[in-house]
């Protein structure tokens, strides 16, 4: 984008000075590039000034280079500065579009001209025939592809990738990749996908990035028949069995000393503070939990 400074010139206009400056004494001649006064611009190339005298009540944006089409410049970066006849900080439609200030005119095709937009010019006279917005996918965490179900539930959440659903998480039948602009596909594979509480992985295959299956993962906690509600220690033993909870312990034993118990599968909620009745193997207790879901106790009802 285009910075204003003090410059002298060696004449009274800068219609007719035959060089721009950076001091006083006019020794030292400014950068090449483009230089604006009121509404003229003159192009100083080599450290020489054009003589021809540009007027153009031009506005500069950033943009992309010229893409053949709107995905291909959803990808690339706006490392340019251009011109256009508009008074927005962006073209709109009908606005020219020049490469320099009003004298050569963009080519046909597509420019970015935010991470969101995109330009279009067609007809060969730098003139916008539309704005439009890119088609972006949606981004989900997921894990590393992994080669099996057992090893995709086990994996860490680090990546994100985007898919083309309506959902915050992909499902059967969406395609997934790895970038945004949704060119390049997701490789065949296992993923574990949102959250450690989400304890879901999918998989993918054919190689077009499609998710043939979601699929909840095999719960790592154990689960144990228990009283729902807290109660205090002495009524515990008489309360009604018949609620699926989960603990860290051992498998196939009620919770134990230290155990943190869980109301979901997934870990994602532990037990409230008080005292439950439990029945698995071991026989019939009682057990007291904390705030955290942490067995303080146990007792053979």
């Amino acid at each position: 984008m285009p910075t204003q400074a003090t410059y002298w010139i060696d004449t009274s206009s800068f219609a007719t000075t035959s060089n721009i400056y950076t001091d006083s004494g006019l020794t030292i001649v400014a950068s090449n590039g483009w230089y604006k006064s009121g509404a003229s611009f003159r192009q100083l190339s080599g450290g020489n000034l054009g003589s021809t005298v540009y007027t153009c009540e031009c506005t500069t944006f950033s943009s992309s280079t010229l893409q053949s089409t709107s995905s291909a410049a959803c990808t690339v970066t706006q490392s340019q500065t251009y011109y256009h006849t508009g008074s927005g900080s962006t073209p709109i439609a009908t606005n020219v579009c020049y490469s320099d200030p009003g004298q050569t005119v963009l080519g046909n095709g597509y420019y970015k001209i935010s991470s969101t937009q995109y330009i279009q010019i067609t007809g060969g006279s730098g003139v916008v025939a539309a704005v439009g917005t890119f088609s972006l996918g949606t981004s989900f965490s997921a894990s590393t592809t992994q080669t099996n179900a057992t090893n995709a539930c086990a994996a860490s959440i680090n990546q994100t990738f985007y898919h083309n659903g309506g959902a915050s998480l992909p499902v059967a039948a969406n395609t997934c990749y790895t970038d945004q602009c949704k060119t390049v596909f997701l490789g065949n594979g296992y993923y574990k996908i949102g959250t450690v509480g989400d304890n879901k992985y999918m998989q993918i295959t054919g190689g077009a990035g499609v998710v043939s299956a979601v699929t909840t993962c095999p719960s790592l906690l154990e689960d144990y028949d228990s009283s729902q509600t807290a109660t205090t220690s002495p009524n515990a033993c008489f309360d009604s069995l018949g609620t699926t909870y989960y603990h860290d312990g051992t498998a196939g034993a009620n919770p134990t000393l230290n155990d943190t118990c869980y109301t979901t599968s997934a870990g994602t909620t532990t037990l409230p503070s008080g005292w439950y009745r439990a029945s698995n193997v071991g026989g019939d207790i009682k057990y007291n939990v904390d705030s955290s879901g942490v067995v303080q106790s146990t007792q053979l009802c």
